[in-house]
């Protein structure tokens, strides 16, 4: 099954690299806006929530990124 078949058009694709297609799909943003609108008091500025929910998003692509390149 193609990829863009399983994801359909609730994904973005990201990119692509050796082969590996990533996709966000558009729920990211729902949860990312309630984790950081719920965080708000935890740092001085709001860009610290972005950046650490960001930071939490590469942590889980690299992960899956191993499994992939493991299973090669």
């Amino acid at each position: 099954m193609s990829p863009h078949v399983m994801f359909g058009k609730s994904s973005i694709r990201l990119f692509r690299i050796r082969g590996i297609d990533v996709f966000l799909h558009w729920s990211w943003f729902i949860v990312a806006a309630v984790e950081i609108g719920s965080r708000r008091s935890a740092y001085t500025s709001p860009a610290w929530n972005v950046l650490e929910y960001v930071a939490l998003f590469v942590i889980v692509l690299l992960h899956e990124f191993g499994h992939a390149l493991a299973c090669r």
